[in-house]
C-alpha cells in the first residue's frame, strides 16, 4: 500500500525519523513530504527486480530487505540484507535506472519512496538537501562495497 505522506497526520514525524532529514526546517520537510510516498509491505514482497527500470528511490524506515543477484547457474545469491536508514534504488537518482539486484522484504517493511525526477529537482533547488541526499547515498554505497568485498573474500576462501 502506497500513500502520499501529506495524507496522514504522522507524515512529517515519519520523515523526521530519517537521518536524511535531521536538521531540516519545517518548510523543507513540507517540500519533501509533497513528493514522498510511504509503502508498507509484508514479508516476501518484491520491491524491484534485477534489470528492471526503476524511477523511485527508497529509504527503509522499518524492516529488512535482501538484495540478491542471479548466479551462473541461475541460482539466487543473497548479497546482503539492508535495514532502517538504508537506500534502495539509488541508480534511479544518480545513474542508469536499471536495478543491479533484486530487492525483497524479509519482514514487515515500511519504505519512504521519492520519484527520482522530483527528488532531483528538489535537490537542485535546495543544495543543502541535495548534499544530504548524496551523502546518504555515498555512505550506503560505502557500506555495500565493504559488505560485497567481505562476501567475495569469504567465497574465495
Amino acid at each position: 500500500m502506497s500513500a502520499d505522506l501529506t495524507d496522514f497526520a504522522a507524515g512529517i514525524d515519519l520523515l523526521r525519523q530519517m537521518d536524511l532529514t535531521a536538521g531540516l526546517s519545517g518548510p523543507e520537510l513540507s517540500e519533501l513530504a509533497k513528493i514522498a510516498r510511504h509503502t508498507d509491505l509484508p514479508p516476501a514482497s518484491v520491491v524491484f527486480r534485477e534489470g528492471q527500470n526503476q524511477s523511485v528511490i527508497y529509504w527503509v524506515v522499518d524492516g529488512a530487505i535482501t538484495l540478491e543477484t542471479t548466479g551462473a547457474r541461475l541460482k539466487p545469491i543473497v548479497l546482503l540484507t539492508v535495514g532502517p536508514g538504508e537506500v534502495l534504488g539509488w541508480s534511479a537518482l544518480v545513474g542508469d535506472s536499471r536495478m543491479t539486484a533484486r530487492a525483497s522484504t524479509v519482514t514487515n517493511t515500511r519504505l519512504i519512496g521519492f520519484p527520482a525526477d522530483d527528488l532531483k529537482k528538489l535537490c537542485d533547488k535546495n543544495h543543502e538537501l541535495g548534499y544530504r541526499v548524496m551523502n546518504s547515498i555515498a555512505e550506503n554505497l560505502s557500506r555495500r562495497f565493504h559488505a560485497t568485498r567481505q562476501f567475495l573474500v569469504g567465497a574465495i576462501e
